[in-house]
């Protein structure tokens, strides 16, 4: 399950979000990549359901940040909770500043719940 997608290199991290909960973030980094890409997922699901997306991303020449929402897949918090929706829109928010680039370009994609996020 922890297969590296062709053409890129992968870097697993996390970051912590302003009330504390730590996020898990993959990284399919490509050389000189044309822009970066941050993926949202959707509920009950985690970074490795857009495992097939990111590849086609990656053989476009995109780098793509995948990261488990809180409450689901490596990240922490409560699973499949949340005090308040905003907690995810700031997430993203946090997640989106690290893939950012003065130079490349930057897209945001979801899907279902995280299509609603973005």
């Amino acid at each position: 399950m922890n297969a590296l997608i062709e053409d890129s290199t992968v870097e697993l991290g996390q970051i912590t979000t302003h009330d504390g909960i730590n996020l898990s973030l993959r990284w399919d980094r490509v050389e000189s990549p044309v822009a970066h890409v941050v993926i949202a997922h959707g509920f009950a699901e985690y970074t490795r359901r857009q495992r097939h997306l990111a590849q086609a991303l990656v053989k476009a020449g995109m780098s793509v940040l995948r990261y488990d929402m809180r409450g689901h897949g490596h990240s922490g918090g409560r699973r499949g909770h949340v005090e308040r929706f905003d907690d995810y829109v700031d997430d993203l928010l946090e997640v989106v500043d690290v893939a950012r680039s003065e130079s490349l370009p930057l897209f945001v994609m979801g899907h279902s719940q995280g299509g609603l996020i973005t």
